[in-house]
């Protein structure tokens, strides 16, 4: 259970997802291709830089469950 929120920090709810735009100007992910010869094949990585940020740790509850 939580209060989710988008916009700026000061929306308030629990937290949000930061992106770091500098490596990846385009967008939230970078597509990268390479040529690996020895298993003669194209190789095709997806990445992005990004980090959790809680702002409020009262603005949800963790409810445990048994399942993992």
């Amino acid at each position: 259970m939580g209060c989710t929120k988008g916009g700026d920090y000061s929306e308030g709810g629990a937290g949000r997802t930061l992106v770091w735009e500098a490596d990846i100007p385009s967008g939230l992910y970078a597509t990268e291709t390479y040529r690996d010869e020895k298993r003669r094949s194209d190789r095709v990585r997806v990445r992005t830089n990004s980090i959790e940020k809680v702002l409020n740790g009262n603005a949800g509850q963790l409810i445990a469950t048994a399942w993992a």
